[in-house]
């Protein structure tokens, strides 16, 4: 056994000691043969060739399960393949950080204001839904009721939610807020306008005729539809993008009734690449139209709002 030069066969060899085997080393003869390991591995498995070997064949001799370490055993990860004869290849992302599998989206809401949205680490897409502020209704009067203001601008990015006209006395209602949109895919829906005026002739009685509605959000639910009151007219509600009623006339001389205004344009839109950072701003209200001779102010549009659904890796 001194003489390195000759070949050894042994039928059965067992080792009651440690074993260290130089040199390249083969283990059995055929794919029949079996290699049972009952010890633990104390080394790294390094393959001798970069992306040239497997574990398993994609037929018939997969692994069942790959574990991988975790700070509990109840949370270990596990990687199965499907029971199908097709080849299944799973591609990871290439992102920097931690790989969140499954994680539930994440909303923020802005209601007011403006400022810088951050989107947030692996967030690989966005849907975007904002709305204008809407106009302000009229006022009623027989003479001089004034116009309701105009709902501000909802922004993100280079995608504009126009605000809704206001109401005009003794005309038209406000017109809906149209939409500038590039940022994205999805839709954009133009405002809904506010009902017009009519003009009350009455005969030596009081006559009370409501005012013009204000238009409706064309996605969120809003806009002051309400009978007009004689103290205040009903407003559009906050974050809907809705219009304000228009002022009453209760009046026993000719007067106009208050005319809605237009609600705030809409836009649901997705990016797919979002950038780091977008500047924002939301649409105020539009003022409500004041009194006017005999009459009652108009109604308040409602304030814009930008809801951002973060969806992850």
């Amino acid at each position: 056994m001194s003489d390195a030069t000759k070949d050894l066969s042994i039928s059965a060899l067992t080792c009651a000691g440690n074993v260290t085997l130089n040199g390249n080393t083969t283990i059995g003869n055929a794919s029949s043969d079996t290699l049972t390991v009952t010890g633990s591995l104390a080394s790294h498995l390094n393959p001798s060739a970069h992306n040239t070997y497997d574990f398993g064949t994609v037929t018939s001799l997969g692994f069942r399960a790959f574990y991988f370490a975790s700070s509990s055993a109840t949370k270990t990860a596990k990687l199965i393949g499907p029971a199908t004869s097709s080849d299944i290849i799973i591609t990871l992302p290439a992102i920097t950080g931690t790989l969140a599998v499954n994680t539930v989206p994440s909303v923020q809401t802005f209601t007011s204001g403006s400022g810088t949205y951050t989107t947030p680490s692996n967030c690989r897409w966005i849907r975007i839904k904002m709305v204008g502020g809407g106009g302000g209704g009229s006022g009623s009067g027989t003479v001089s009721g004034g116009n309701g203001g105009t709902g501000g601008n909802t922004t993100f990015g280079t995608n504009t939610a126009a605000g809704g006209s206001g109401g005009t006395f003794s005309s038209d209602g406000g017109g809906g807020g149209s939409n500038t949109f590039s940022l994205g895919s999805g839709v954009s829906i133009h405002g809904a306008d506010g009902m017009g005026c009519s003009v009350a002739t009455p005969s030596g009685t009081t006559v009370q005729i409501n005012g013009g509605s204000g238009g409706c959000s064309p996605y969120f639910s809003g806009g002051a539809q309400a009978a007009g009151r004689a103290t205040a007219s009903s407003a559009g509600q906050t974050n809907t993008g809705g219009g304000g009623q228009g002022g009453y006339c209760g009046s026993t001389s000719a007067s106009y009734t208050g005319s809605g205004g237009g609600s705030g344009g809409f836009i649901e839109a997705i990016v797919t690449s979002p950038s780091a950072t977008y500047s924002y701003a939301v649409g105020a209200a539009g003022s409500a139209g004041t009194a006017g001779t005999n009459g009652v102010a108009g109604g308040a549009g409602g304030s814009g709002m930008i809801i951002v659904e973060e969806y992850y890796y």
